[in-house]
């Protein structure tokens, strides 16, 4: 009986030992992996630099696979990938552009202003000749540099098959509700209207949403519904119009206007 437990501890000392040493190989191993990756990385992106640079789809996904293996180009303005990429100074100067648009319609949009016309305004602000940019090259922005603050976020609206983004560029704190209604807002946003404007017809996207509209789509409570939109109206987030008899909370951050061709 003494011998037999003698015998476990030994054996149980042994699967130890042959465990930690193969945990040790299988740690190396993968270390010696990670670090070939990474070298045929970096000769990669000396090989594909001029294209990492031009094409923004090409960018992310290779920012992607930068990522999974512990390598962050943006995380820095210095070192290898910033000299050899510009990374940090692209999205540096990115993220400034970023704050311009949004100080420069804050006024009109109330701080709420969508992925893609954020996008569109920044590529008309860059020179000809510069790099163009996506969607994704503005998100990287805004979630890497910290010189954006806390205001600046993107906010993902979905509703149905809808799914949209928004940029709040203030620091104002959106509840569950008040999401919600965004999204109502913009799935009403998705159907345009043809109309006039100076004698031309002009598409025009209207997003607003009214207390009864809540009501009815939302299942929501009066109460539930005046909270939120009052909220939000004095939050500087909604417009508000009266039409008739009743309330229309509009977000012009999701509103556009265009005359149509041969009108």
């Amino acid at each position: 009986s003494t011998q037999s437990t003698w015998d476990k501890k030994v054996e149980k000392k042994v699967m130890k030992e042959k465990g930690e040493e193969l945990h040790e190989l299988t740690t190396k191993n993968m270390l010696e992996q990670l670090q070939t990756f990474r070298e045929k990385l970096e000769a990669f992106a000396i090989k594909h630099k001029q294209e990492i640079n031009k094409n923004p789809e090409f960018r992310h996904q290779f920012h992607k696979m930068c990522l999974s293996v512990g390598v962050d180009p943006l995380a820095s303005t210095k070192g290898f990938w910033a000299e050899l990429l510009g990374y940090g100074d692209f999205y540096y100067q990115l993220a400034v552009q970023v704050i311009e648009v949004c100080i420069k319609t804050r006024p009109r949009n109330g701080g709420l202003i969508s992925l893609t016309d954020l996008t569109t305004a920044i590529q008309k602000k860059r020179p000809p000749a510069a790099n163009r940019i996506s969607e994704k090259d503005v998100e990287e922005a805004i979630s890497k540099v910290s010189i954006l603050g806390d205001g600046f976020k993107v906010i993902e609206l979905v509703r149905g098959p809808i799914h949209t983004k928004l940029v709040q560029s203030v620091p104002v704190e959106l509840t569950p509700d008040n999401t919600t209604v965004l999204a109502l807002a913009q799935e009403k946003a998705e159907r345009a209207e043809t109309v006039m404007m100076d004698g031309r017809k002009a598409l025009f996207v209207n997003a607003y949403v009214t207390q009864l509209m809540l009501e009815k789509q939302l299942n929501w409570s009066s109460e539930r519904c005046a909270t939120t939109l009052y909220y939000m109206m004095h939050s500087g987030l909604a417009w508000v119009d009266l039409k008739g008899k009743e309330y229309q909370y509009w977000f012009l951050g999701m509103c556009s206007m265009e005359y149509l061709q041969n009108s």
